[in-house]
């Protein structure tokens, strides 16, 4: 009609919810319903693949997606950083710019927050940053001996298995290097059971597959902070060689702030 305005959706987040979201509504929404897409990272990766990085059969550049290409299903993107939400305003800042909206999704997921836990990010890996898993790999490849120890250091944090799956890929890559009679591996976690997410018989299964793996777990063991080779805990301590980290997640600070 007109003279009116096209109603005006933002969606901020090019992961898993901001795409499923965003190609719904455009397949049920008339065209003139401009849906806007916002995303600090130019691609899409499902986060599945970084264990695939890490036991050395996939690689990034061959994993990624252009977020661009939604454009082609009538779907706008901009590369960008959104920092505040005016909801009174009806309005997204970004880094760059100030776009309106009609309904906004907000679909960023969580932040890591490795500064939490002091002497973590001078001293440990984390498993979910892109940047540390070639790391862990080429670390885990070179050891001859010592002690692997994997911490999941806060609550709740996204993917619950992957800690554990990730565990297991280290084990057979030093099955595989000849190495792994020689290495020692721990996996600390503040909550008593393996899987809380998964109930007591999940639980007890990852625990003997663990087992069977020479994996030992270590329930109820909240890390406080992590020194040059070791591990403090509330009422304990471990020593390490490679400290592989699942830090704590927050809310991104915009999204607090916006109320």
């Amino acid at each position: 009609m007109l003279g009116v305005k096209p109603t005006n959706i933002v969606i901020l987040g090019g992961g898993f919810g901001g795409l499923a979201a965003a190609n719904e509504l455009r397949d049920n929404l008339p065209l003139e319903v401009k849906i806007t897409v916002i995303d600090k990272k130019d691609y899409f990766m499902m986060d599945l693949v970084k264990l695939w990085i890490l036991n050395d059969t996939r690689n990034f550049e061959n994993s990624k997606r252009p977020l661009q290409s939604i454009a082609r299903k009538g779907i706008d993107f901009i590369n960008d950083e959104a920092i505040k939400i005016d909801p009174k305003k009806k309005s997204v800042t970004t880094k760059s710019s100030e776009l309106p909206y009609d309904y906004l999704i907000i679909a960023v997921g969580v932040e890591l927050a490795p500064e939490e836990i002091p002497g973590l990010s001078e001293n440990g890996l984390v498993l979910y940053e892109l940047k540390d898993v070639p790391k862990i790999r080429d670390t885990v490849k070179k050891m001859k001996s010592g002690k692997v120890a994997m911490a999941i250091m806060g609550l709740p944090y996204k993917c619950p298995p992957a800690p554990y799956e990730a565990a297991l890929i280290i084990r057979s890559m030093l099955k595989g290097n000849g190495t792994s009679d020689a290495i020692q591996i721990d996996f600390y976690s503040p909550t008593s059971i393996t899987l809380p997410a998964g109930g007591p018989q999940i639980s007890e299964e990852i625990l003997q597959i663990l087992k069977s793996q020479n994996i030992d777990f270590h329930g109820l063991h909240k890390t406080i902070s992590v020194e040059a080779d070791k591990l403090k805990f509330e009422n304990s301590q471990a020593n390490f060689d490679l400290l592989i980290a699942v830090p704590p997640h927050k809310v991104p600070s915009f999204i607090v702030a916006s109320g």
